[in-house]
């Protein structure tokens, strides 16, 4: 195998980069916010269908797939530890491993000026750490979303323009 150089390292272990995948088993047009109070249903159609799942993860793996991203895990007790049982039997069957996102106050019209706003945030983020992060099913974490917004005026959710034309430099 051929590498550019770069590689990840997971579980200690030096890799070449590999497949993955954005997970989010929303019905029709429903946001993933619909979903607050079980957020773990979204992630049961990972299972096996003999277990009630819809076979997702057995499909992912076929595909090639060694890990999906998430956009939003739960920090409720019962909500999170069906969500870990969910994710640790697609660890063990199919070693699929996960990226978990979290909007950390994007969308939400979090005020990064505002003290108590940031002490919300950052609460949520360290209940996640503590709820997820001894898990060997953890890839990483990937928090705000999505890379492309910034603040302005200490609002965050302004997404960066990239159009040419209106890119000034400084």
């Amino acid at each position: 195998m051929q590498s550019n150089g770069l590689w990840l390292f997971v579980d200690g272990r030096r890799m070449p980069a590999f497949a993955g995948a954005v997970y989010q088993n929303t019905v029709g047009d429903m946001h993933i916010r619909a979903y607050s109070n079980s957020l773990h249903s979204l992630y049961a159609g990972l299972d096996d269908e003999r277990v009630g799942g819809a076979g997702h993860g057995g499909r992912l793996s076929r595909m090639g797939m060694q890990a999906i991203r998430v956009y939003q895990l739960p920090i409720d007790k019962d909500d999170a530890n069906h969500t870990k049982e969910i994710f640790r039997r697609l660890y063990n069957q199919y070693q699929i491993k996960v990226l978990i996102g979290d909007w950390a106050g994007l969308h939400q019209g979090i005020n990064f000026r505002n003290t108590q706003q940031v002490a919300t945030v950052h609460a949520r983020i360290e209940k996640l750490l503590a709820t997820y992060a001894e898990e060997p099913w953890v890839l990483g974490w990937q928090l705000g979303n999505e890379n492309n917004y910034h603040t302005r005026t200490g609002i965050l959710g302004h997404e960066i323009d990239l159009d040419p034309e209106n890119i000034t430099s400084s």
